[in-house]
C-alpha cells in the first residue's frame, strides 16, 4: 500500500487556516483604521496577497448587502477625510 501523499494533498496539509473573526479584524485594520497592508501583514504574520484577497472578499460581501453598503461607504469616506485632516494638521478636536 502506497502511503505517500500526492503533491496536491501535501500542499493542502501545509496550508494555514484562519478564523473568520481573524480575517475580519485584519480587514478592519486596513479599511476602518487605515493602516497599510505592509504594517498589518508584518504585525499579523499574514502575506500581503492574502490581506488583499480578504479585503476584496469583504468589500464584495458588503456591496452585495444593500443595508451595509451605505454605512460602509460613509465610514470609509469619513476615515479618509480624517486621515487627510491629521496629515495636514487641520484636525478638529471634539469639544
Amino acid at each position: 500500500m502506497d502511503t505517500r501523499f500526492s503533491k496536491t494533498e501535501n500542499r493542502n496539509l501545509n496550508k494555514k487556516r484562519y478564523a473568520n473573526e481573524f480575517k475580519k479584524e485584519a480587514v478592519r485594520y486596513l479599511v476602518i483604521e487605515g493602516e497599510s497592508v505592509a504594517s498589518v501583514s508584518k504585525r499579523l504574520g499574514v502575506s500581503p496577497n492574502q490581506l488583499y484577497k480578504w479585503k476584496s472578499l469583504y468589500l464584495r460581501e458588503c456591496s452585495a448587502d444593500s443595508k451595509t453598503k451605505p454605512d460602509f461607504k460613509e465610514a470609509v469616506a469619513d476615515n479618509e477625510r480624517l486621515h487627510k485632516e491629521l496629515r495636514s494638521g487641520t484636525a478638529r478636536t471634539a469639544s
